[in-house]
């Protein structure tokens, strides 16, 4: 018994498999920049762009809105995945909420010939700070407002340098903690988890945050 295949198509067989990205991670915001990084967690059979997009639309789409991508070639393959992708945001406007998302480009020739877009699982927000937000030397930026006659912070000092550069004892161990006198600087996050810095900001002994000022009536703001 013998048979006949006929192949009805000239094309070879494509099993098609879309590029995905991980979420875009936003860090250090500023009045008017932000960092981004992103993970390619599956590269597909044919990439050929793939990045983030923000707005201030709730729904930023490439190549519309403000992009940034890469392509294959860009990227380094390591045994354990694929470099981490890190980006500069700039010119942002202050105190302005964006959209931000990943995206992915293919390159499809079956079933149906063209380019597939495809975008990350969700959409990430960031807030700029306000134009008359406040830094410390460390770059990181605070709100502000006004009570009375005087400007605060809204948020808790995560520094760990003082304004002239001066760095702060980081100290991690509970017993060194309980063995501190009433002159020695340290600071520390919670449970030493950096994770924490954003939210929560540091934890300082009293002698660095008097900074070897007699009393609170020393401090630039007269109060305690």
């Amino acid at each position: 018994i013998s048979c006949i295949l006929f192949c009805t198509s000239c094309k070879p067989f494509n099993i098609y498999t879309q590029t995905v990205m991980s979420d875009p991670q936003v860090s250090g915001v500023t009045k008017t920049g932000a960092s981004v990084s992103i993970e390619v967690l599956e590269m597909g059979r044919s990439p050929l762009e793939f990045g983030f997009c923000w707005s201030t639309s709730n729904s930023p789409v490439f190549p519309t809105d403000s992009c940034r991508y890469w392509r294959e070639h860009e990227i380094t393959k390591r045994e354990t995945g694929y470099d981490l992708l890190s980006a500069s945001l700039e010119s942002l406007t202050p105190n302005t909420t964006y959209y931000i998302r990943s995206f992915a480009v293919d390159d499809i020739d079956e079933p149906t010939e063209g380019y597939h877009y495809s975008y990350g699982e969700n959409i990430k927000t960031f807030t700029t700070y306000s134009s008359d937000a406040v830094a410390d030397y460390d770059g990181n930026y605070y709100q502000t407002i006004q009570i009375g006659s005087q400007i605060w912070m809204t948020e808790n000092l995560k520094t760990t340098r003082y304004a002239n550069g001066s760095s702060i004892p980081n100290v991690t161990s509970d017993i060194d903690w309980e063995n501190l006198n009433e002159s020695d600087k340290a600071w520390c996050w919670y449970e030493n988890n950096s994770s924490y810095k954003d939210p929560y900001g540091a934890l300082y002994s009293w002698a660095a945050v008097m900074n070897s000022a007699a009393s609170s009536t020393s401090n630039p703001s007269g109060i305690q």
